[in-house]
């Protein structure tokens, strides 16, 4: 699968996805044939930077003025398997996308490199996230968005601060593939209300930490759904012989 097809099929299957997590990816996100996205193939990518071309963000439809930002990060010249490997300065373009003035601290980001993921990555990634989420919480650098603080802090709304601020990292090649319609991908959901958890955990007859583990940042599908530590995911299993069962993971 070449490289124009893998981003035509990630852009059909980021639609889904963020309309599953609650944007407006729908109407945000632009359709592309194929063709177009080859003539606009902007082989300037290579250079260990962010497409602009191919990068976008859609607005949350209940939380007001949240964004997520999707970032096509070293993507490779056309006709050439290789790119530049992704580094350490991938978090300073992160940093960066939160320092311009359209964004908030609290809009989540998911960035879309052309490697597997690498256990040093994933380790600045998880810090990162947890420096993010202090920094909401405690408002230590002063910027937080006060219309999303706002609507979060309503206890009569089911979200809160685990929706907020998360950066996530995937795989072009995984996807491409659009694991959550694999045949050998049974569903999942990330429940983040902490509610729903209690309940779950009372009919489970467990606490959380007797639930199996799934990886917030290393696992595709938790990484696709925005799972955050503290989260679970219910996997819900169809078999023809016992029907639907559904079983549940600790996001660590």
């Amino acid at each position: 699968m070449n490289i124009v097809q893998n981003l035509y099929n990630s852009r059909n299957v980021l639609k889904k996805v963020l309309d599953i997590r609650g944007y407006n990816s729908n109407t945000e996100i632009k359709d592309y044939t194929i063709d177009e996205l080859d003539r606009d193939y902007d082989s300037s990518s290579a250079n260990g930077t962010v497409s602009d071309k191919f990068s976008f963000s859609v607005t949350h439809k209940e939380i007001p003025e949240q964004k997520t930002h999707v970032l096509y990060y070293n993507i490779p010249k056309k006709g050439d398997s290789r790119a530049p490997r992704v580094t350490r300065s991938i978090i300073n373009t992160i940093n960066s996308l939160y320092e311009e003035e359209d964004n908030n601290i609290e809009d989540n980001c998911l960035i879309v490199i052309n490697e597997a993921q690498s256990e040093t990555i994933m380790k600045l990634i998880i810090k990162l996230n947890i420096e993010h989420r202090e920094n909401i919480i405690n408002d230590d650098t002063g910027e937080n968005n006060p219309t999303i603080q706002e609507f979060i802090q309503n206890s009569n709304n089911k979200y809160n601060y685990k929706y907020l601020g998360n950066v996530h990292v995937i795989w072009l090649k995984i996807l491409a593939l659009d694991p959550l319609s694999h045949s050998m991908v049974p569903e999942h959901r990330i429940i983040k209300d902490s509610e729903e958890i209690k309940e779950i955990l009372i009919k489970c007859n467990c606490n959380k930490n007797q639930l199996p583990i799934i990886h917030s940042y290393s696992d595709n599908i938790a990484a696709l759904l925005c799972a955050t530590p503290g989260d679970v995911c219910e996997v819900k299993r169809i078999n023809k012989h016992s029907g639907i069962a559904f079983a549940y993971r600790l996001c660590k």
